[in-house]
């Protein structure tokens, strides 16, 4: 508890029962104990929330724009297994790291895992790898190595998905297992059971405090007060640290330039194009987002994405409609209206400046830092959290429910619409 002093005064008179958390109160306006603020409503911290309340945690959620709104609400929506960082034939960190993703995802999506996604809708229930080489070519060969054997499934032209059964396409196709979720439907179904918990606060850093002891965030109303804080904003959390005093841990940016485009046909595209050259990643993902019947909105990333960080619009737009054409020709005629979409990637600084290849989490003086590096990894984030926290003070749901209704008053953040506020 901290210092009492000024007009500080202790209230009510009557002893609270020890499965309320303690209200002190300043000229009127109460401060409310938690035993962890979350910082951040993207999907990293939307997740560990709903783990800390699942552990008997007193937990708030604390967004100061709009749940998944950041790096988010821009994202594919793809669950990967991996075999994208391994296109050299060898196994890495990244690769590893991610492998066991898809099946502890697949078990939210089934009701059976840690948190419940049965809600979310599946874009795209499986993942292809494609190339406009012929099969048994150099990319057959290294698809077949040790670090890949396991993890594609090379797939006969009658087993294709429809979008490549097409006389124009003469190369190979095969299996991922991944598949694509769709971000704003994830960021809507996490949110939803634990809203009470989740309130929105406006120039957070600003009010940000810590006292040596607890971390105090005011609201506008009660005064919100932690021994633990996470920090899961994103770009956001270099100046939440900065408002705490903390140099550490480092934060870098990794531009990529995105490019959206309507596609009119009946199928939809989903998956990676390689080449025998493409040891440093697909030159292509497409993922495919509904916009009505037999209309969809192409979002195109991998190589052509980080190449792009450093092309005008018009220059990347160019770029994308020759890969396209490179690639998926028989679509080109059927897509319109093409945009860009320039992201800015936050995580955990590199010595080179190179993608982390595992989600990233730092502990020091009751603050955790977090970032999830790629949104296939935030369940490995929230296993690493949660033993760096101390034990709730009343695991009893009693404390965490009388929380959330002393919240009831609070703003609360709009959720992320996706895609569609970015391309308007």
């Amino acid at each position: 508890m901290p210092r009492l002093g000024g007009s500080w005064t202790i209230g009510p008179a009557n002893p609270r029962p020890p499965s309320e958390p303690s209200v002190l109160r300043v000229n009127r306006n109460p401060v409310l104990e938690a035993d962890v603020l979350i910082l951040g409503g993207g999907i990293a911290g939307l997740w560990l929330l709903q783990r800390l309340l699942h552990a008997g945690y007193a937990a708030v959620l604390v967004e100061q724009d709009r749940l998944g709104g950041g790096q988010t609400g821009a994202a594919q929506g793809i669950i990967h297994g991996g075999v994208k960082y391994a296109l050299d034939g060898q196994p890495t960190d990244a690769s590893e790291a991610i492998a066991d993703m898809p099946r502890r995802w697949r078990a939210c999506l089934e009701g059976q895992g840690e948190v419940d996604l049965r809600r979310v809708q599946v874009l795209a229930d499986g993942f292809h790898l494609w190339s406009v080489e012929r099969p048994g070519g150099a990319l057959g060969q290294l698809l077949g190595s040790p670090a890949l054997r396991d993890r594609v499934t090379p797939l006969r032209c009658e087993d294709q998905p429809p979008c490549f059964r097409h006389e124009a396409f003469q190369g190979s196709v095969y299996r991922l297992d991944e598949f694509v979720l769709d971000p704003a439907s994830l960021v809507a179904t996490l949110a939803a059971p634990h809203a009470p918990h989740i309130i929105r606060v406006s120039n957070v850093a600003g009010g940000l405090r810590h006292d040596g002891g607890d971390f105090r965030l005011p609201t506008g109303g009660p005064t919100l007060q932690a021994r633990q804080i996470i920090l899961a904003a994103g770009a956001g959390n270099a100046e939440l640290l900065a408002a705490l005093g903390r140099t550490e841990p480092d934060m870098q940016r990794r531009p990529l330039q995105q490019v959206a485009v309507e596609l009119r046909h009946p199928h939809a595209v989903n998956g990676h194009c390689v080449t025998a050259s493409s040891i440093h990643g697909p030159v292509l993902t497409v993922t495919s987002h509904p916009l009505g019947q037999d209309h969809w909105l192409l979002y195109l990333g991998g190589q052509l994405a980080e190449a792009g960080s450093v092309r005008s619009s018009g220059v990347q737009i160019e770029a994308a409609q020759a890969l396209v054409a490179e690639v998926l020709p028989w679509l080109l005629p059927h897509l319109t209206a093409w945009r860009s979409l320039r992201i800015d990637r936050a995580e955990a600084a590199a010595a080179d400046a190179s993608r982390p290849a595992k989600a990233f989490v730092h502990a020091e003086a009751g603050v955790i830092t977090v970032w999830p590096t790629k949104l296939a990894l935030v369940p490995d984030l929230a296993d690493q959290v949660l033993p760096l926290l101390s034990p709730p003070q009343d695991p009893d749901r009693r404390r965490s429910d009388t929380l959330a209704a002393q919240l009831s008053d609070l703003p609360r953040p709009q959720t992320t619409r996706g895609l569609a506020e970015y391309l308007q």
